[in-house]
């Protein structure tokens, strides 16, 4: 299938019921539902899912959070472009919108929302994260936020198809250790958690297209 036709199916796909948390759940890091029970106190926040690359090459952005904060539940780990809501902010996609400039100097002239995926809650950081779906046609050229962003990696989109990209291991992280838990193997970086669980709608919905 061609780009043009992937992105515009794409799009129309996001316009209809999601699949949500029947997707999310298979890159699910606990066998719980703890990812849709959020409290009113929760923060709020958007993430975009960019999307870039001419013809058959389409690339998803992530990037690798800086290391520089122990006391952040999320640094160092592969990410989408985002962050937590401010006052100027309208909504959660204008909170993508700057994030995505801020943090690694892609401006929304440069793509197209093309619409919003299920929202998920962080329990680990309280947030609510509500993901967006973008466009950019071509290459793209970052300006990192050092402060916060350590680097993208844009990953092939044929890539995060493959069968073998899922595996299982024992995660230990702050003190605990996840037993079995599923990733994305993007070799040398492992994509888990609430990124995975979003990547798996992402991907979802892009079979099913």
């Amino acid at each position: 299938m061609m780009q043009q036709k992937i992105i515009l199916s794409l799009s129309e796909r996001l316009k209809e019921p999601l699949p949500a948390w029947d997707a999310q759940k298979m890159m699910s890091p606990v066998s719980s539902d703890r990812y849709l029970q959020y409290p009113d106190d929760a923060k709020q926040a958007g993430v975009m899912i960019l999307i870039s690359g001419p013809n058959n090459d389409l690339k998803i952005t992530y990037i690798k959070r800086t290391s520089q904060y122990p006391e952040d539940p999320h640094n160092g780990q592969i990410s989408f472009a985002g962050g937590g809501r401010e006052d100027q902010d309208n909504d959660l996609e204008d909170t993508a919108i700057r994030e995505c400039l801020e943090e690694i100097g892609i401006s929304s002239i440069s793509y197209e929302i093309l619409g919003a995926m299920s929202p998920i809650y962080v329990y680990v950081s309280n947030y609510y994260v509500q993901p967006y779906v973008a466009y950019a046609e071509g290459h793209l050229s970052y300006v990192l936020q050092e402060t916060e962003v350590d680097q993208v990696i844009e990953v092939p989109l044929k890539t995060m198809m493959q069968n073998d990209i899922i595996q299982h291991m024992d995660y230990n992280i702050r003190g605990s250790v996840i037993k079995n838990m599923p990733y994305y193997n993007l070799d040398p970086h492992i994509l888990w958690g609430a990124t995975a669980m979003i990547t798996a709608e992402l991907l979802t919905i892009i079979e099913e297209i």
